[in-house]
């Protein structure tokens, strides 16, 4: 997989002829010049791992504290690359996390609660 292309995009999971690449290990290929009278031309190989498998949801649970706050939990099951981030939503209104949490902490009653993992390529 050549990334030379000026409309190439790892993230959208295609080679450069527009091809969905299947499951499994690749490599990105970096190629450089150094800007000064006769260098030689350097390549970087990063391994990545294709994976379009999306991770499950399961078992959000809501717990009232004591102080007054809600405690929302939920259980990721990804069993190859993994994911590194995820979306909340609490009555439709988007939180922050931070990457791989399993918990979030509402101050206001959850009512609705949308939760999205995202999928990642390992490098």
């Amino acid at each position: 997989m050549q990334g030379d292309s000026p409309n190439h995009h790892l993230e959208d999971g295609r080679d450069d002829e527009g091809n969905i690449l299947p499951y499994g290990d690749y490599f990105y290929v970096y190629k450089s010049t150094l800007n000064y009278d006769g260098p030689e031309p350097q390549q970087t190989k990063i391994p990545f791992k294709m994976d379009g498998a999306v991770p499950g949801v399961e078992n959000i649970q809501v717990e009232d504290q004591k102080d007054g706050n809600y405690k929302i939990t939920w259980d990721v099951q990804e069993e190859d690359t993994g994911y590194t981030g995820s979306m909340l939503w609490v009555n439709r209104k988007r939180k922050s996390l931070e990457s791989g949490a399993m918990e979030y902490i509402s101050d206001e009653k959850p009512e609705i609660v949308r939760y999205l993992p995202l999928m990642v390529y390992t490098m």
